[in-house]
């Protein structure tokens, strides 16, 4: 038998932490984003093309990893759920800016 532990991998998000930014900065990778929001990856990734979110890009070799701060994980959920009630995308990016930016959710 082995003496494995199970291991609880909570996705807590303030428990990833990074300081690229000159301070400590809340961070996510894509795949806790997709998991946290139930989010299709190529709607996360369009959001991003669309510059609506900037995560940090850090290279792995021929491939890179994707770091979001809070505010970008803040602004998906929002037009995430503006998205799922059947705005299009620039009218729901416009409405998650109106909502983050005066404080109601």
């Amino acid at each position: 038998m082995s003496n494995c532990r199970n291991l609880n991998l909570n996705l807590n998000f303030d428990s990833f932490f990074f300081p690229w930014s000159g301070r400590e900065t809340v961070v996510m990778k894509t795949s806790e984003i997709l998991i946290k929001l139930d989010i299709p990856r190529h709607k996360l990734y369009y959001l991003e093309q669309k510059g609506y979110v900037h995560p940090r890009r850090i290279p792995m070799g021929d491939l890179e990893s994707r770091e979001f701060s809070k505010q970008d994980f803040e602004r998906i959920r929002v037009i995430w759920k503006y998205l799922q009630k059947g705005f299009k995308h620039k009218a729901a990016y416009q409405m998650a800016l109106e909502e983050l930016k005066s404080g109601k959710q």
